[in-house]
């Protein structure tokens, strides 16, 4: 039985007063303290385990809880100590929104070091969107929303992007973003836009009264901004940025829409066969809809075999409301996923992409359909123009006889448009939108 004094082990001198080892112990300690949080040592299987279980305490159930505790933990404890150049703040997937999708896509294409903040509705949506970013180059990190302050405390970010579009999906960032009007933050902001009305956005904020102060008569991004000090508002057209600027805006740039995949050739059709129409993104009066479903209409009286494809966020909702979800020749996909977004536009002869007036937004759709090699009609209006040779142009006005002619011209004529379609994909990927988004924050 040992009966001198007790050996020193490493943690009785890290203990030691005075020493080195004791002072990095009290700082750290002290920056917990700060953050009013205690960081605990659960790996992500063990919390996702905790959180189902019955014998939970109380605070075990609270699933942002959790994610708040484990960004917090991978901020505190993260072995290099980086000040990322940007921190992103947006939805992800697996939220069923084009925006998540296209932010997700841009920062796995960064080659520069970002964090990105994002809401959850859960543990197991909050894991997902995690694991999805661990093992690619090792320049993105995902944290939980909840603790975005936090992270401007422990990270010196050069820029904070908050990123915006018309759905409710947005209205946690919006909300936080807005906060910033009594409570500013000292980090350089910028605000990356891809529809400048966002009308559902500014009604549900309005209701809620966090942006009471905004002013009546701007579009709806101005009304979001109202108040807020930021250094520069990033668009995806021209013509959202001649709206903004009208509006007042300062410092209003536009960045290309990247086009996420490479170019993939498709087979010219067969000649005076079946005709397979397809409409893609979020179906509404705005967007024609009822205008391709009367040129489908048109086409299968001639070609009874035709089919048209209608595959966006709430389209068995409109499907329903249109009296269209039996209609023989209509397939209709509501939120598909990503995976199967894609499968469906190479599927289809010909895509109808129309927008009735010009409300600045861009498309997330297109960009996709042209990697596909896909003939796309679509308006001569805003951000839509860009196109140029790559799509054929098509006036609303004209009726659906026209479309539907419009159509078959199109198909008929696959070919002839598929080297601008390769070029435009070319001149159009993630990595030289983030090699430009880097340059305007360095320039």
């Amino acid at each position: 039985m040992r009966t001198g004094p007790r050996p020193k082990t490493g943690w009785s001198l890290i203990r030691k007063d005075g020493g080195f080892f004791d002072r990095l112990r009290q700082s750290l300690e002290a920056k917990v303290r700060k953050l009013r949080r205690s960081i605990v040592g659960f790996d992500h299987r063990d919390l996702a385990r905790l959180s189902r279980s019955a014998d939970a305490p109380p605070r075990a159930t609270d699933a942002n809880g959790f994610a708040a505790l484990d960004s917090l933990g991978r901020l505190q404890n993260n072995p290099h100590l980086r000040n990322p150049l940007f921190a992103v703040v947006s939805v992800l997937p697996p939220q069923v929104s084009g925006i998540a999708d296209f932010s997700f896509r841009v920062l796995q294409g960064a080659e520069f070091d970002v964090d990105v903040y994002f809401p959850h509705a859960d543990l197991e949506e909050y894991f997902l969107v995690t694991r999805r970013f661990f093992g690619g180059k090792g320049h993105i990190e995902a944290f939980s929303l909840s603790i975005f302050d936090a992270g401007l405390n422990l990270r010196k970010y050069q820029r904070v992007i908050w990123v915006l579009g018309n759905s409710l999906h947005h209205v946690p960032v919006a909300r936080l973003m807005r906060q910033g009007v009594r409570f500013p933050i000292k980090a350089r902001q910028w605000l990356h836009i891809h529809d400048p009305m966002m009308p559902a956005l500014v009604s549900h904020l309005a209701l809620d009264r966090t942006a009471g102060e905004c002013g009546p008569g701007r579009v709806g991004v101005g009304r979001i901004a109202e108040g807020l000090d930021l250094e520069r508002c990033i668009v995806h057209s021209e013509a959202a940025r001649q709206w903004l600027e009208a509006d007042g805006m300062r410092s209003v740039d536009v960045l290309f829409h990247p086009v996420f995949d490479s170019f993939e050739q498709k087979a010219p059709p067969v000649a005076d066969g079946e005709i397979r129409m397809g409409s893609f993104g979020m179906p509404s009066a705005t967007k024609g809809s009822h205008l391709v479903i009367n040129a489908f209409r048109e086409i299968r009286s001639a070609r009874p075999q035709s089919t048209l494809v209608l595959a966006g966020y709430l389209a068995g909702d409109y499907a329903r409301q249109a009296g269209i979800l039996n209609e023989p020749g209509l397939l209709i996909e509501d939120s598909p996923t990503p995976a199967r977004f894609l499968e469906l536009m190479r599927s289809v002869d010909v895509a109808v992409q129309l927008r009735l007036s010009n409300e600045g937004e861009s498309s997330g759709a297109i960009p996709q359909l042209l990697s596909r090699d896909v003939p796309v009609i679509t308006s001569p209006v805003g951000a839509f123009l860009s196109y140029g040779a790559t799509v054929r142009y098509f006036d609303a006005s004209e009726g659906s006889a026209a479309l539907a002619q419009a159509v078959l011209d199109e198909r008929d004529t696959a070919v002839a448009r598929s080297d601008a379609r390769r070029a435009f994909v070319a001149a159009h990927s993630s990595q030289r939108f983030c090699a430009d988004l880097k340059r305007l924050a360095l320039g």
